[in-house]
């Protein structure tokens, strides 16, 4: 019994071996074909001239093969043309708007956001997706507005990095009420895009928002700006901080008509355009408006962590949400916030399309793939087993 056994290993052994040679000599025939070129007509050409432009022709075919990036922001142009927008400021004597808007077919969606400030920096975000054909019509509309309303200096007494009022010591509250002429810039990129730049500051400086739109990918202060939000970045520089020690809390206030689901892993980092991210979606008729926001930091030029309170009833209208961004104690203070709509992207190229439930299914199968002759080696081994089966049965 066991000498037939043996024999049944050895014999499937064979069978497997002569399917790895046989796939090793495939894959290394496959390679010299590509190796000689695309077009195997090349081989017969015989002219200089004419095997310059083959193998021009050739390097066409491959560079079509290959993501294009002429504007260096690691976006793929293609996928950048899918995705662009038509982007339109209006500056009036107290409100900003920033319209996006893209047409395909009968849908046409756009988002605007419209900044005021008064009683704190306020940025509504208005979204609509309309469908219109012959015979039907049809209109869907997503609104959220965050402001930012006071910056509360505070001695962390529970020692969470949290700000919260029943544990923790107020030292001051710095109200976000009084403001500089806001200043609108249209940068014109090298590739001829516009980069359009908001900035409001309150009249001593110390808190700023910086605002970014686009109408396409851009990357702006190492980040990654898509063309379906608004990258408002956060920054409080020289606070008169009265104790060495304590932290600075942003009360920020949401207004929506649906609730907040907390987002720990954001679109922008699904799609690989942003890391340590998290933040708030707002979904209304499908779509959602999003406000999310880097999990750290510049402070003083270090990165240290930003903690964010739960979202909780806002303390004047209890209809309403509030949040708290928490900063260290520093000199200057910036931060990397955005708000804009998920769900209009096409599927990024840089979107796996293929995601395993278990991690270690990606590893077994590329492992699998790069065995020399996968697959023909598969089909030799199973009927060379197959094979010592029927002898082990006959001999039986």
């Amino acid at each position: 019994m066991k000498k037939k056994l043996i024999g049944l290993v050895l014999l499937g052994a064979f069978f497997l071996s002569l399917g790895i040679v046989n796939g090793q000599i495939y894959n290394t025939s496959l390679e010299s074909e590509r190796n000689a070129g695309i077009s195997l007509n090349a081989v017969n050409e015989t002219d200089d001239n004419e095997d310059e432009e083959t193998n021009d022709s050739t390097d066409e075919n491959l560079a079509k093969d290959e993501d294009i990036d002429e504007d260096n922001d690691d976006i793929d142009d293609e996928y950048e043309d899918e995705n662009k927008r038509e982007v339109q400021i209006e500056v009036s004597e107290n409100e900003i708007q920033i319209e996006s808007k893209m047409e395909q077919g009968n849908v046409t969606n756009k988002f605007q956001v419209k900044i005021q400030w008064d009683d704190g920096i306020a940025l509504k975000l208005e979204f609509e997706s309309e469908y219109e054909n012959a015979t039907t019509e049809s209109e869907l509309e997503v609104e959220f507005k965050t402001v930012f309303k006071k910056i509360i200096e505070y001695v962390d007494i529970d020692g969470d990095g949290m700000f919260n009022k029943s544990n923790d010591t107020i030292l001051q509250e710095y109200l976000i009420d009084t403001f500089k002429d806001p200043e609108y810039t249209a940068i014109t990129q090298n590739d001829s895009s516009v980069l359009h730049y908001i900035k409001i500051s309150t009249a001593d400086d110390v808190f700023t928002i910086h605002l970014f739109a686009a109408g396409e990918f851009m990357n702006v202060n190492s980040s990654t700006i898509t063309p379906t939000q608004v990258k408002l970045d956060i920054e409080i520089n020289d606070f008169p901080f009265l104790n060495s020690t304590s932290r600075l809390a942003v009360y920020t206030k949401l207004e929506s008509e649906s609730e907040y689901d907390v987002e720990h892993d954001t679109e922008d980092e699904v799609n690989g355009f942003a890391v340590q991210e998290s933040g708030l979606a707002s979904v209304m008729n499908g779509f959602a408006a999003a406000f999310t926001w880097a999990e750290y930091a510049n402070i003083d030029g270090i990165t240290k962590d930003v903690l964010v309170n739960p979202v909780s009833a806002d303390d004047i209208d209890a209809n309403d949400e509030k949040i708290f961004f928490n900063y260290p104690h520093g000199t200057n203070i910036y931060h990397d916030p955005k708000i804009g709509v998920q769900g209009l992207l096409t599927e990024s190229p840089k979107m796996s399309t293929d995601v395993s439930t278990n991690p270690t299914d990606g590893a077994i199968s590329d492992l699998i793939a790069n065995i020399p002759g996968y697959p023909l080696w598969i089909m030799f081994g199973i009927a060379g087993i197959s094979i010592a089966l029927i002898v082990f049965k006959k001999k039986k």
